[in-house]
């Protein structure tokens, strides 16, 4: 609903902008948004990390997976990363992006 109200309060923000409007009626809302709730985020304990890690080296992207567990960096973090992110020489990985 929050998404959907941003998409439809941008719209009519460029009508208001192109005159074709004269007032953005999202602005008008009365009742607020639902919250939206952080999900519970649960860390692995040592046997479970080791037990992912194991299921990495058994599957074709198991790297991708293996790489974001040790370092700690969110889907967006490592998926942005290029070649020239990445430095083998002092094992290191540089968000960018």
């Amino acid at each position: 609903m929050r998404h959907t109200h941003a998409v439809l309060r941008q719209v009519l923000e460029q009508a208001v902008e192109w005159k074709l409007i004269l007032r953005n009626p999202a602005d008008l809302l009365k009742r607020k948004l639902p919250k939206v709730s952080e999900a519970e985020r649960r860390v692995l304990n040592e046997i479970e990390a080791a037990a992912f890690l194991k299921a990495c080296n058994e599957k074709p992207h198991g790297l991708i997976f293996e790489f974001a567990l040790l370092s700690g960096m969110r889907p967006e973090e490592y998926l942005a990363l290029q070649w020239r992110d990445l430095n083998f020489e002092r094992n290191t990985a540089q968000v960018r992006r």
